[in-house]
């Protein structure tokens, strides 16, 4: 009898846009059938229960965050050879800090970057943060109507970014290709030439930064920059090489640009959906922060981040061999209702809303979350106050989310609305 052909290995929904882009039934139906879900393309293990989750953002002896990027990217292994050959021969190749760092080491990195997210520094940001909403906002409000995304949501988190960085506002154009740029090869599947077209956005960053780090060692201003490369003189445990305030850098444009605007856009949709919510802040905006942590946690910017085993593991009857790439989807924990009660709601004034996991916890707590919180705050606070009844200019396009199997973004939000 002839040999019958293996049936082929079909993508795992959780590569597919179409489940990217309204992912909760699946989230669910993982957290009852599979909470430890092996994806059969990729070999990733996927866990999708809070309890689980949250236990191994704790636990960095079994489940550890020191891994190279062109590991976890299987679904892109001849992308991520280009990328890697270019990184290599005409840039700077990724070096493991901060996010890819287990204690002790990420600690030290840790420490570096602390006093620009502490809550002296963020409120010495406060006014300027409220300053660059109002310029944005000056910038559409006459139109009565703006797409949201790219009027406001990308733009204000990178004017904040810009000027923290160092960079100009001529650079501001620039900065969402570079984080696209960085980003791509690791959180969707790319064909060679978009690899290359990646990749190039990458280095270009990357010589951008490094002409700045010269620049900045020379002159010193006020920003990040000068803070990363002075601290290159401050002893043998923190001396920083140009690749590693490379990976530095890219760690904080990649963390700190794109979730905070898919984290604002998804705010508005929720806002635009819903007139009585937005009332009910316009009407007291000390609410915000309550809403905010409820926006993180119903649908969050971060959907999903990777762990290394380091150990086998069993749990829930399944064994995770040592060295596997487990994938703590933060967006399915935030929805367990096993920890929150009818989780597809949002529900500001709910007791539980402190144990969302959208930041992530333990020794990775998101360093920039007091920033992203703060500029969250800022922009709805102005948004309330200068605009009314904010309403849809169009049908959400199909799918309404840019492919990614981590992070969760609209493409675009039309709006009309009022002045006030």
């Amino acid at each position: 009898m002839p040999l019958r052909d293996k049936p082929p290995v079909l993508p795992d929904p959780l590569l597919d846009p179409a489940v990217q882009d309204c992912p909760y039934d699946h989230y669910r139906s993982l957290r009852e059938s599979a909470p430890v879900h092996r994806m059969p393309d990729t070999g990733y293990y996927v866990l999708s229960r809070h309890a689980d989750v949250r236990a191994a953002m704790l636990d960095t002896d079994t489940y550890s965050s020191q891994y190279d990027y062109g590991d976890i990217a299987s679904f892109n292994a001849s992308p991520m050879r280009i990328v890697d050959q270019a990184l290599a021969e005409r840039g700077w190749p990724h070096v493991a800090t901060l996010q890819r760092q287990d204690p002790p080491l990420h600690g030290r990195d840790r420490e570096l970057v602390r006093p620009l997210f502490a809550p002296r520094a963020i409120k010495a940001l406060t006014s300027n943060i409220e300053a660059k909403v109002e310029l944005v906002i000056d910038g559409f409000i006459e139109r009565g109507a703006c797409e949201f995304v790219s009027d406001f949501a990308v733009p204000f988190p990178a004017l904040v970014m810009a000027e923290q960085l160092g960079l100009g506002d001529h650079d501001l154009p620039t900065l969402h290709s570079w984080v696209d740029g960085m980003l791509a090869p690791v959180t969707r599947p790319l064909n060679d030439a978009e690899a290359s077209a990646a990749v190039e956005a990458e280095l270009a960053a990357q010589h951008h930064f490094a002409d700045l780090f010269r620049r900045r060692r020379v002159e010193p201003g006020d920003d990040i920059v000068s803070w990363l490369v002075a601290s290159r003189a401050s002893g043998d445990d923190a001396v920083y090489s140009d690749a590693d305030l490379q990976s530095i850098m890219r760690f904080l444009l990649t963390g700190g640009l794109n979730t905070t605007a898919h984290a604002l856009a998804h705010g508005m949709l929720y806002l635009t959906m819903n007139p009585g919510m937005w009332e009910e802040l316009a009407a007291d905006p000390a609410q915000l922060g309550r809403f905010i942590e409820e926006i993180i946690r119903l649908d969050g910017p971060v959907q999903g981040l990777f762990r290394r085993t380091t150990k086998p593991v069993d749990l829930h009857d399944v064994t995770i061999p040592a060295g596997s790439f487990v994938m703590l989807r933060h967006g399915a924990a935030n929805h367990d209702p096993e920890v929150f009660a009818d989780p597809e709601s949002c529900d500001i004034n709910r007791q539980e809303l402190g144990q969302h996991v959208g930041f992530g916890a333990g020794p990775h707590y998101c360093i920039g979350a007091p920033l992203a919180r703060e500029e969250m705050r800022a922009a709805f606070a102005a948004l309330l106050t200068r605009i009314d009844r904010p309403r849809l200019a169009a049908t959400q396009p199909e799918p309404a989310h840019l492919p990614s199997l981590m992070f969760r973004g609209l493409s675009r939000l039309d709006l009309t609305f009022e002045v006030r």
